[in-house]
């Protein structure tokens, strides 16, 4: 995808127009999913520029898409986006209720409820903070970036000079993944984690030995 390229390579501007013209062509043939996708792309292009507003008017479109098409992971993902554009516009109140109804999505997915947490100032900071104050947190998953830049400040920090910081293990996610590629290593996790249950559990009734009721 040229506009994909064009963004990996700073070229935030020709990103711009090329999202543009994939938005556009995706709505001419009816392709929604992919106009939505579209929108998503060039609204961060556009929060990148500082042109919150307009980022805005993307995501929000967005998110009547993905709600229309029935996308529960691309509705999750842009209401993500506007959570953050709220944070980053200082209504803190509109970033609660973005990552509130976020949650729902989640708990839909996961049958879990999430847990979020909004702080204000230095990521790298926040965050040593964040761990300090919540021992309960065992792991730490950070995406990648792909832009010529490198893998992102946090990465960067993490595993550089502040290493010695994180008392936790680091999971790096590359960002060259798609969300297909992401839940394939996601479940293949899964059942890992499941086999190796079973595996302990095998080990542990071999090593009681006989329970009273077999001697009977």
């Amino acid at each position: 995808n040229l506009a994909v390229l064009a963004f990996r390579r700073g070229q935030r501007i020709r990103a711009l127009d090329l999202f543009e013209d994939c938005r556009d062509r995706a709505a001419q043939l009816g392709n929604r999913d992919g106009q939505a996708v579209a929108m998503c792309n060039r609204g961060s292009v556009l929060m990148g520029l500082g042109r919150l507003e307009e980022a805005g008017e993307e995501w929000a479109g967005a998110l009547d898409l993905a709600r229309a098409l029935d996308k529960p992971e691309l509705e999750g993902a842009v209401q993500l986006l506007l959570g953050v554009l709220a944070q980053i516009q200082g209504d803190l109140a509109e970033a609660e209720e973005r990552l509130r109804m976020l949650s729902s999505r989640v708990m839909e997915w996961s049958g879990e409820m999430p847990v979020f947490y909004i702080r204000s100032g230095n990521r790298r900071d926040e965050l040593f903070k964040l761990l300090e104050e919540e021992p309960s947190i065992s792991v730490l998953v950070l995406g990648s970036a792909t832009q010529p830049g490198g893998p992102g400040p946090l990465i960067s920090a993490l595993t550089g000079k502040f290493y010695d910081r994180l008392h936790i293990p680091l999971t790096i996610v590359p960002g060259s993944l798609t969300e297909e590629e992401v839940d394939a290593l996601t479940l293949r996790r899964a059942r890992a984690g499941a086999d190796r249950k079973v595996r302990c559990r095998e080990r542990l009734e071999a090593r009681a030995g006989p329970s009273k009721m077999d001697t009977l």
